[in-house]
C-alpha cells in the first residue's frame, strides 16, 4: 500500500474501518418494503397510460419542494454538468487500472457514447465543437477532483458506476422505476456475500443517500454495509450506517411524491427552491416569495459538488 497523507488515511478509514460483517437489515424487512411499494404505487393512477414514471433523487426533491415545478422537472433533459459527471465516472472506471490517462479517458468516453447512439450520445453528437469542448473541460475537472479525493488504489476492489441502478417496484409493470446513483461501490472482500459500501463524491444529500440505499437494497435483495460521502471541495467525509430507519424514510418520500409526479397535485409551494425554478417568471407565488425575501435576480452558483439530476 502506498504512503498516504493524513487526509487520505482519514478517507480510507471512513470507508473501511469497523465495518459490520453483514448488513444490519434482514430479508424480512426488505420483503415487507418491496410489497409495500408494489401495493402503494400500483394502486395509484399514473395519469397517462404507457408513460414511465422515473423517480430519482432530483425529481423526488422537486416534487416534495413544489408540485408545480415537479411537472417541469419530470421531463429529463441533458445538461453540461450532468453529462460531465457521468462521463467523468466512466473515465474514472476506464483509468482506474492505470492503463489510460484521464484526459484521454474522457475523450474515449465521449466517442464511445456517440458511437453507441443512445440518449447521451445523441445529445453529445448534436453539440457544436465549442460546447462539446466545455463538457470535456468540466468532465476532466470533476474526474480529477474525484480521483484525488479518495485513495482508490488502496481499496481492494472499486466499481465506478456511471450508469444508474434501476428498480421496478410494481411486478409485471414498467410504469414506475426507482433510480439510484451512487458514484462508486467498494466491494468488501473477506465477507461471505462480497458486501458493498456505497460512495458518493460531493456534498452530503440525505434524500439521495437514502434513495441510493433503498434501490441498491431492493435491487440486490441485500443492503449495503455503509454509505460514505466524500467532498472533494472540503476534504470532509461522512459515513452513514444503513438501517431500517433510512430505508423506511425513503419509502415514505417515494409514496408522498408519487401522486405529485403523476400529475395529481400541481399547486405551487414557494420557498428557497424558487431560486432555481424555470417556472418562476410565470409563477405569481414564486415571484412574490422571491420579492419578499429580496432574492430576485440572484442566481445560484453551480459547483462540481452541486446536486445533479439522475439519468
Amino acid at each position: 500500500m502506498p504512503d498516504l497523507t493524513d487526509r487520505e488515511s482519514k478517507v480510507l478509514s471512513t470507508i473501511t474501518d469497523q465495518l459490520p460483517e453483514e448488513p444490519n437489515v434482514d430479508g424480512a424487512l426488505l420483503a415487507g418494503l418491496r410489497k409495500r411499494l408494489a401495493d402503494s404505487l400500483a394502486d395509484a393512477s399514473t395519469g397517462s397510460p404507457g408513460v414511465e414514471v422515473r423517480i430519482d433523487s432530483y425529481r423526488l426533491k422537486a416534487a416534495l419542494d413544489c408540485p408545480a415545478s415537479a411537472q417541469e422537472e419530470s421531463v429529463f433533459r441533458w445538461s453540461t454538468l450532468f453529462a460531465a459527471r457521468g462521463l467523468a465516472l466512466g473515465a474514472l472506471r476506464d483509468m482506474s487500472d492505470g492503463r489510460v490517462e484521464l484526459l484521454a479517458a474522457v475523450h474515449d468516453r465521449i466517442a464511445a457514447e456517440i458511437a453507441e447512439g443512445k440518449s447521451l450520445g445523441i445529445w453529445l453528437g448534436s453539440l457544436p465543437p465549442p460546447a462539446r469542448g466545455a463538457i470535456v473541460v468540466s468532465a476532466s475537472a470533476w474526474a480529477t477532483r474525484a480521483w484525488l479525493s479518495t485513495p482508490w488504489r488502496s481499496l481492494e476492489r472499486v466499481i465506478f458506476t456511471p450508469q444508474s441502478t434501476w428498480y421496478r417496484p410494481v411486478p409485471r409493470s414498467n410504469a414506475v422505476v426507482l433510480v439510484g446513483r451512487p458514484d462508486a461501490m467498494v466491494i468488501v472482500r473477506g465477507t461471505r456475500a462480497q458486501e458493498r459500501v456505497l460512495v458518493r463524491i460531493g456534498n452530503h444529500d440525505t434524500v439521495a443517500m437514502e434513495l441510493d440505499v433503498l434501490v441498491a437494497s431492493l435491487d440486490r435483495g441485500r443492503a449495503p454495509l455503509r454509505y460514505v460521502t466524500v467532498s472533494p471541495a472540503t476534504g470532509q467525509t461522512r459515513a452513514d450506517a444503513v438501517g431500517e430507519e433510512s430505508l423506511r424514510s425513503s419509502v415514505d418520500r417515494v409514496e408522498r411524491a408519487f401522486p405529485i409526479l403523476t400529475g395529481h397535485s400541481t399547486d405551487a409551494s414557494p420557498g428557497p427552491h424558487c431560486r432555481w425554478c424555470k417556472l418562476r417568471p410565470d409563477c405569481p407565488p414564486g415571484k412574490n416569495w422571491m420579492e419578499q425575501h429580496s432574492l430576485m435576480g440572484r442566481l445560484p452558483v453551480a459547483t462540481l459538488d452541486s446536486e445533479l439530476p439522475s439519468d
